[in-house]
């Protein structure tokens, strides 16, 4: 198996991702985000996020008013960590965040359950998409680290 396929990998069975940006002080914010590749948790999620570009692109659900949406206009530039504490196995990921505000795409992740993060539905404009194509990878497992760029 691949690098870039182990880490892959743990990314489709990491319970939670996590997002660091920078605040207005130029200090990390970080916060757990629903993993959406998951594939226990979202199997029709992961397929279409897999399915997307070279097969390494992120996907993430926030809300448009979070403090988050407003670190990422003004530094778009982020960090995503993966992890099995179980197994002390590990990917993180950096890249540039884009927001999708586009409904026919927002529409295509929408999940049912998610009235309970937005009220409004898969229209509701407290609904935003977060894409991250990677440009460097970090994979950590058994005692050993290897780091590769994607650009």
């Amino acid at each position: 198996m691949t690098r870039i396929e182990k880490s892959m990998a743990i990314i489709a069975s990491a319970p939670v991702a996590v997002l660091t940006t920078l605040n207005s002080d130029g200090y990390p914010e970080s916060r757990a985000l629903l993993n959406l590749r998951n594939s226990q948790q979202y199997p029709s999620l992961s397929k279409i996020i897999n399915e997307l570009g070279d097969g390494n692109t992120l996907i993430f659900t926030t809300n448009t008013n979070s403090a988050k949406i407003s670190q990422i206009n003004n530094n778009n530039r982020v960090s995503i960590y993966y992890c099995l504490s179980d197994k002390f196995k590990g990917v993180w990921v950096s890249g540039d965040m884009e927001l999708i505000l586009d409904s026919q795409k927002k529409a295509v992740y929408w999940q049912q359950g998610w009235e309970m993060y937005y009220p409004g539905g898969k229209f509701d404009p407290d609904y935003s998409i977060l894409r991250l194509n990677p440009i460097r990878i970090r994979l950590y497992e058994n005692l050993s680290v290897a780091e590769w760029s994607l650009s």
